[in-house]
């Protein structure tokens, strides 16, 4: 069985979180992003976790959270993963 790819926060990323959301700071490249409180909840996440999170470890942390299904935050947070691993805020091991 191949192992599931963990996500992990970049080395270089700083952030803060706040009730609306956050902002990502990406200090080698001099450049800010923002995410919406449940992009604000996955990189929560994923910053306490520095060996890395799997895509449905945090697909049913928010399902929990949220109180909703699992399979509801699962193509999102895919999507959104992708997204911030595009804009190297975020690795794959």
């Amino acid at each position: 069985m191949k192992p599931k790819n963990r996500w992990v926060v970049a080395p270089e990323i700083r952030w803060t979180v706040d009730n609306d959301g956050g902002v990502l700071v990406d200090l080698q490249r001099e450049a800010c992003f923002a995410v919406n409180l449940v992009g604000a909840a996955v990189w929560k996440m994923l910053s306490m976790n520095k060996d890395g999170l799997t895509l449905e470890a945090i697909a049913e942390d928010l399902a929990k959270d949220f109180e909703i299904p699992v399979d509801e935050p699962l193509k999102d947070v895919s999507i959104f993963l992708n997204d911030l691993r595009k804009k190297k805020l975020v690795e794959v091991v």
